[in-house]
């Protein structure tokens, strides 16, 4: 194996593992990750193996963001539409201009356009640490909605303003025309492409009997939109946070329950692996990257990054403040929500690619203007405002917030599902005894009772669900032993017993998910 193979492997296996133990503490992994990837910057060899960052931004960043749009409403995020644009788009700009503002204050002698570069790096909030932070703080459905919409589209903008401030740092100015052609073009190109590939994916699913290609298709998806998006000049990440989001809602009826049902899997498992190793990684460029900093004074630098990420959270404050004065009134969050929005603006890796993917050189062949600087105050906030956001849990908790009650909605909803499903069994017998076809009464019954006692268990007794679901998991347990026995017996061929082993493994996961009986499920073709 090459040494940069080998660079791989130790930097999945130990995000991995740091990521695992968090997990099992029950503990958020983004610092315990960064600081593995430092400590493991000093083992020689390893820093310089890893792929570059551009490569980076497309392997990790592009199945991240479309990992977080299949989780996300589109009616939810439709509801919301004003708050996450005006964040997503609005801070954007704002923050971009302010942090270039406060940055040639600090130091006049850096040029306006590269201060910029470091005001749009900054710009976008991480996507998985608002989301993870807001789930596990029990925030109500619609902050959840307004953070994570914000997240998804906020780093397509902050990257187009990224790309034009390089522009003109490189060039020296850059019209107002530009700017606004690029930003359009951006927005254009990315949210089409998105749309064309999730709308296409989403037929695709609709008429594919096959799960395996199905789940190929999804896999390959943001890959694909990411770099035809990017190539046509438009936002790549926006293009795949579009599409995710289509294909999620599409897919929810249009799509085979087998591909639904590994995808979920999937995706859950992908979306851990890369937010792992996409922090580590981060962590593992900190060292080198203050390394190359000249005369490097450590108390100036951690006031400098004090003072940007208090300019950070206070834009964001006014920002929230401005939002709630034009949304209408009836539409407005509580002043409580508008809290928890400013605190949850952590910055995460996205923030260190986008800054990886400077220039190291200008088109003259001379080192690209302050891009170590900015590289070293990027990951000094991103360590900063991270550590911020182990307070949102307290915070929400203090603020008095309680996660959405739905289960009166979950039993109605059962309850009609339900209805629905004994009104087309009802159909289904009348139409084939009509046809002159024998149905038995013990089929039909047995079909009734499956939705009946299923029904009257999720709905009228929790006592019964958990005594129901752990005797069905254990009738499950003992068929599956039955099946190895058969196997080791030599009556059982191999793929037969998988075969069927999959069938009760499908029951029993869907026993854990909803709780309840699976009844008579059927299994899948």
């Amino acid at each position: 194996m090459t040494e940069q193979g080998l660079a791989l492997v130790a930097v999945v296996v130990a995000s991995v593992t740091v990521a695992g133990l968090c997990r099992w503490r029950g503990m958020s992994a983004a610092l315990p990750l960064l600081g593995a990837g430092l400590l493991l910057s000093f083992l020689p060899g390893l820093v310089g193996s890893v792929p570059a960052p551009e490569a980076v931004l497309v392997l990790l960043l592009a199945p991240l963001v479309f990992a977080l749009a299949l989780e996300t409403s589109y009616l939810e995020l439709k509801g919301a539409s004003r708050p996450i644009l005006l964040l997503a788009v609005g801070l954007v700009v704002a923050t971009t201009f302010t942090v270039a503002g406060v940055a040639t204050w600090i130091d006049p002698s850096v040029p306006f356009a590269v201060a910029c570069i470091l005001g749009a790096v900054l710009a976008p909030t991480d996507a998985v640490a608002a989301s993870t932070a807001g789930r596990s703080a029990g925030l109500p459905r619609r902050v959840l909605t307004i953070l994570e919409g914000e997240s998804l589209v906020n780093d397509g903008t902050a990257l187009t303003l990224l790309r034009v401030a390089v522009l003109a740092a490189a060039a020296g100015t850059v019209s107002v025309g530009e700017v606004t052609s690029t930003l359009a073009l951006s927005v254009l190109v990315g949210a089409g492409a998105g749309a064309l590939a999730g709308s296409g994916v989403s037929f695709l699913l609709s008429r594919l009997d096959d799960q395996i290609v199905g789940n190929a298709a999804v896999l390959v998806t943001p890959f694909a939109v990411y770099l035809v998006a990017e190539h046509f000049r438009g936002s790549g990440l926006l293009g795949v946070a579009v599409a995710g989001v289509w294909i999620a809602h599409s897919g929810s009826s249009r799509a085979r329950a087998e591909v639904r049902l590994t995808s979920t899997v999937v995706w859950a498992e992908l979306a851990f692996l890369l937010e792992a190793v996409a922090f580590l990684f981060v962590g593992l460029e900190v060292r080198t990257t203050l390394d190359q900093l000249p005369n490097l004074e450590w108390t100036r630098y951690v006031a400098v990054v004090v003072a940007v990420v208090t300019v950070l959270v206070l834009t964001r404050a006014l920002f929230v403040v401005l939002v709630r004065v034009v949304t209408p009134r009836h539409l407005r969050s509580g002043r409580r929500a508008s809290v928890v929005v400013v605190w949850a603006g952590a910055r995460g890796p996205v923030s260190a690619l986008a800054a990886f993917s400077i220039p190291v050189l200008l088109q003259n062949g001379q080192p690209f203007p302050g891009r170590t600087e900015i590289l070293a105050v990027t990951f000094g906030v991103v360590f900063l405002t991270l550590a911020i956001s182990l307070t949102l849990g307290p915070l929400v908790r203090r603020l008095g917030f309680e996660a959405d009650d739905e289960s009166g909605a979950v039993g109605e909803a059962r309850d009609r599902a339900a209805a629905a499903g004994l009104r087309r069994l009802d159909d289904l017998v009348a139409e084939a005894r009509a046809e002159g076809m024998g149905v038995p009464d013990q089929l039909v019954d047995g079909l009734r009772r499956a939705v009946l006692l299923r029904r009257h268990i999720d709905r009228k007794e929790p006592a019964l669900t958990e005594t129901s679901r752990a005797w069905r998991t254990e009738m499950l347990a003992a068929e599956r032993l039955e099946l190895e026995m058969m196997r080791d017996e030599g009556g059982l061929a191999d793929t037969v017993m998988r075969e069927l082993q999959r069938e009760i493994d499908i029951r029993e996961a869907s026993l854990r998910s909803s709780g309840g009986s699976e009844g008579a499920s059927e299994h899948p073709r």
